[in-house]
């Protein structure tokens, strides 16, 4: 539960490397547990700072940002949950940049909650594995080759996340015929 709740301020507060600290709890939880905690943290500081933008810096966020790229928005209003999803799954955009446009498109609260916790949950799991990797090395002295990487449970959230971008094209795709 401390680490839910520091895992959310620091993500309300903008905390330049949550990768660290997801792999912090990856190594302190496991995958699971770790993932999990990250998944909740990160989701409920996302929804903070997309609440807070949403109340406090909307019109700057469209006049000053977006009024640049209105191909962005335009391409929002007709696929908003595709645009949200792919945004959290392909770290393009730093993550508090992420919760700033998508409050300045206006995404609605439920959706908003949704994606972000849709696509944050392969990302939480590939850090938590990766924290419980380094955990099995530095503390088990388990020596680093491929086996080491190539083990189901660093693998699953990889092929999750892959998946779940091409099911994103996929279903794009099939909606509009």
């Amino acid at each position: 539960i401390s680490f839910v709740f520091i895992y959310c301020l620091l993500i309300i507060f903008n905390f330049p490397f949550a990768s660290l600290l997801s792999m912090t709890g990856g190594f302190l939880f496991g995958t699971l547990y770790g993932g999990m905690g990250i998944i909740l943290g990160g989701t409920l500081g996302s929804f903070v700072v997309f609440l807070i933008a949403k109340f406090f810096f909307l019109n700057f966020v469209k006049t000053k940002i977006l009024s640049k790229y209105t191909f962005v928005s335009d391409y929002f209003h007709k696929n908003d949950l595709e645009l949200m999803l792919l945004i959290r799954l392909i770290p393009a955009v730093p993550f508090f940049a992420q919760n700033l446009i998508l409050s300045g498109l206006g995404a609605q609260n439920f959706k908003f909650f949704y994606t972000t916790l849709i696509g944050l949950t392969p990302w939480a799991f590939i850090f938590a594995s990766i924290g419980q990797g380094l955990q099995e090395i530095f503390i088990m002295n388990v020596p680093i080759s491929f086996s080491l990487i190539a083990q189901p449970k660093y693998l699953l959230p990889l092929i999750v996340m892959v998946i779940l971008i091409l099911s994103v094209i996929f279903f794009k795709k099939k909606f509009k015929r």
